[in-house]
């Protein structure tokens, strides 16, 4: 963020370009073909996981313990 309170995506260094990986980098959640360990195309996976990033900050029910 600077000082006009904008927001900034950064990449830190962990994307290749390649057509395949075969590589674990990043954090959960990650794709179903990169935690069965075989070769997985990263921008499909990249999508993958934005998707769930995006599900996650849907608005949800409230969760009342019992």
């Amino acid at each position: 963020m600077d000082e006009n309170d904008q927001c900034y995506l950064a990449d830190f260094g962990t994307a290749k370009e390649t057509c395949l990986n075969s590589t674990i980098i990043g954090t959960p959640p990650l794709a179903p073909e990169i935690q069965s360990n075989s070769l997985y195309d990263g921008m499909a996976a990249d999508i993958y996981s934005f998707g769930i990033f995006l599900y996650e900050m849907l608005p949800k029910p409230h969760y009342d313990r019992p």
